[in-house]
C-alpha cells in the first residue's frame, strides 16, 4: 500500500495534489475483502455469541449489518470485562493497530490498568474499517455495555 500510494503521489505531483489519505485507500483496497466475510462464518460467531450470552447473563455483544445485511462491525465485552471496567475504567486505551485476521479487518482493543498496573482488556471487537461512522457506532455500543459510565 506505501509504494503504490507513493506512486500515485508521484503521478499527480505530491501528496498535496491527493484527493485522498493512505488510510482511504486502505479502506478502499480491503472494502471488498472485508465485505466477503462468509454466511457460515458470521453464523459460527453469532451462534457463539448467543451461546455466551445464555451461559454467562453478563456477556455483551453488538453486531452491526451494513445495507446488504452482512456483518459489518462487531463488538463484545464479557462480564469480566465489565466489572474490570467498572473498577479501573478512570482511564481507557483503544487501539486497532494489531491486524492478523485473514479478512484484514481492524482488531480493536480497549484497555486500561488495574492497581497493581496490570493490563485490563475492557471489550474488543472486530471492525469493517476505520471510518467515522464505524467508531460512532463502537464507541455508541461499548457506551451501552458499560452502561453509559465514561472513563
Amino acid at each position: 500500500l506505501r509504494s503504490s500510494y507513493q506512486l500515485l503521489a508521484e503521478c499527480a505531483g505530491g501528496y498535496e495534489n491527493l484527493t485522498f489519505t493512505k488510510c482511504d485507500q486502505k479502506n478502499h483496497l480491503n472494502k471488498n475483502r472485508q465485505k466477503t466475510m462468509s454466511r457460515g462464518e458470521a453464523t459460527f460467531l453469532m451462534d457463539y455469541f448467543q451461546d455466551q450470552k445464555e451461559k454467562y447473563p453478563g456477556f455483551f455483544y453488538a453486531v452491526e449489518v451494513d445495507c446488504e445485511e452482512k456483518v459489518a462491525n462487531i463488538f463484545w465485552a464479557d462480564s469480566r470485562m465489565r466489572e474490570d471496567y467498572a473498577l479501573f475504567g478512570d482511564s481507557v486505551s483503544f487501539d486497532t493497530t494489531f491486524r492478523t485476521n485473514k479478512h484484514f479487518r481492524p482488531l480493536g482493543m480497549f484497555v486500561g490498568f488495574n492497581h497493581h498496573r496490570q493490563t485490563c482488556v475492557f471489550g474488543a471487537c472486530l471492525l469493517y474499517d476505520e471510518t467515522t461512522p464505524s467508531f460512532e457506532w463502537l464507541f455508541e455500543a461499548f457506551s451501552r455495555c458499560m452502561k453509559r459510565k465514561l472513563p
